[in-house]
């Protein structure tokens, strides 16, 4: 198994963050538009895909172990969970 170099890494991760950076400008874009009801579903697409990005690369998900990746997959459903019991209060109200 080769190592990356010093300049691999920040090669990598730097393009992660241009696209990051591209991402925050199409979402910023996005709220000057006219789009109506399809600006909220477009907004949490890009803010899906930048979550994504951010989790398997800089938390480095795509190499750990199966373990964490666990917990964060657990965490994340307890978090929809959360939203969900939230939501129906509030939609019951």
């Amino acid at each position: 198994m080769s190592e990356k170099t010093a300049w691999q890494i920040w090669k990598k991760l730097g393009a992660i963050w241009l696209a990051l950076l591209i991402l925050l400008a199409i979402t910023v874009g996005s709220a000057y538009l006219p789009l109506g009801a399809a600006n909220g579903p477009i907004n949490l697409g890009i803010a899906a895909i930048k979550a994504a990005l951010v989790a398997l690369f800089f938390m480095n998900l795509a190499t750990s172990t199966v373990l964490v990746r666990l917990a964060s997959v657990a965490g994340v459903f307890w978090l929809v969970f959360m939203f969900a019991l939230t939501a129906g209060d509030y939609l019951t109200r």
